[in-house]
């Protein structure tokens, strides 16, 4: 299956996520059986998925939503985020938008995680 952009030459001024976009973005989100729940921050979109999304999936749900938003969307997998990148898991959460949550007890456990090892180290220091 191949996706094709709609208006090739037409140059994306705006990149921020308008009300309409991460509707468009949320009611595509929500037909994905494995996803946990959705964060936007600064122009890129995390996704928690149980199970863990692979590369071809994840580039495949990029590309549908990049044909429906008529925008370049760049999604990352954050399901294991507080182990490779504390310091992003705990932007996330303090600062991202949440978008959709299909999932509320793993959006606990991600925000348990983060805010547990965040103040672990603030202790140790």
């Amino acid at each position: 299956m191949i996706f094709k952009r709609k208006n090739k030459n037409q140059q994306q001024t705006e990149l921020k996520f308008t009300p309409e976009i991460l509707e468009e973005i949320k009611e595509y989100l929500s037909s994905i059986k494995e996803l946990d729940f959705a964060i936007t921050h600064e122009r890129m979109l995390y996704v928690h998925t149980t199970p863990k999304l692979n590369l071809v999936s994840l580039g495949y749900h990029s590309a549908r939503i990049e044909d429906i938003t008529d925008r370049k969307i760049e999604i990352k997998e954050i399901t294991n985020l507080y182990e490779t990148d504390k310091d992003l898991a705990e932007i996330l959460i303090t600062n991202g938008n949440l978008i959709l949550c299909k999932n509320e007890e793993s959006l606990n456990n991600f925000r348990q995680a983060i805010l547990h090892k965040t103040t672990l180290l603030k202790l140790v220091k």
